[in-house]
């Protein structure tokens, strides 16, 4: 009986397919953490002015998906208190980053960030001078960086605030957030996350919802949000930018 002379070719393409993918597992498992790890204690630490560390970093080149533990912005020099710390952070990239060439992400997962704020004048706060970094950023007339981030969920998190001038402290603890999508490009992911906020404000219950229309020409969404009694210019004066406005009172 002859064999057929496909029959070696298939089997060769089959082999040559097969190293291909384990190639891909083996340099996307080594490779993707170390760029990653590279991007934030570096170019972040670079970019932020403070230093930045993760504890480690894994991810799935089949499925796209990279977890990040135990990652801390640090305080200013001679702070022992960090910026921000979060437990783990997990994302799910999506396979239309290579159509859009920009990032897209399907889920972005946050758990267990704790940020301390410290208000060190009437409008300079602990993390001002990141921000006068960013502003003092040379202009460009390119067009802004595409992005997607979709499904994000922000879960057991907390806000520490030290009001030094006023001599006070707040906390926002327990906070769940959840937000459909952040993006300035047409893509078509599913949605599974609605709006919503949950948090203790020093112990107080907080329990928002909302709703949305992601597949919407205008992606429109909405949270119902109800304030009483709101002394402005109390959190006026929290701005970490100067106002060109003044209100000495109201409610």
């Amino acid at each position: 009986m002859a064999i057929s002379p496909w029959i070696p070719r298939l089997r060769k393409a089959a082999i040559a397919l097969a190293v291909l993918l384990v190639l891909f597992g083996v340099v996307g498992y080594f490779a993707i953490p170390k760029a990653v790890r590279w991007g934030l204690e570096t170019v972040a630490s670079r970019e932020l002015g403070r230093t930045v560390r993760v504890e480690s970093v894994s991810a799935n080149p089949f499925t796209l998906r990279a977890t990040m533990r135990g990652v801390v912005i640090e305080g200013a020099p001679g702070e022992s208190t960090p910026l921000l710390s979060v437990r783990e952070i997990i994302s799910n990239a999506s396979s239309l980053s290579l159509y859009h060439r920009a990032p897209v992400l399907d889920a972005l997962s946050i758990d267990g960030l704790t940020a301390n704020v410290v208000r060190l004048e009437a409008q300079r706060f602990n993390f001002s001078d990141i921000v006068k970094r960013i502003e003092a950023r040379p202009k460009t007339d390119e067009a802004p960086l595409g992005f997607s981030l979709n499904n994000i969920r922000l879960t057991d998190s907390s806000i520490r605030f030290d009001d030094r001038p006023h001599g006070s402290r707040h906390v926002a603890s327990d906070i769940t957030l959840g937000i459909p999508f952040l993006s300035n490009l047409p893509t078509h992911v599913e949605i599974d996350v609605q709006p919503v906020l949950s948090a203790r404000l020093d112990g107080t219950p907080i329990d928002l919802k909302g709703e949305t229309q992601p597949f919407a020409e205008t992606l429109e969404s909405s949270i119902d949000l109800k304030l009483d009694g709101l002394d402005i210019p109390k959190y006026l004066a929290y701005s970490p930018v100067r106002l060109n406005f003044a209100i000495p009172r109201g409610a």
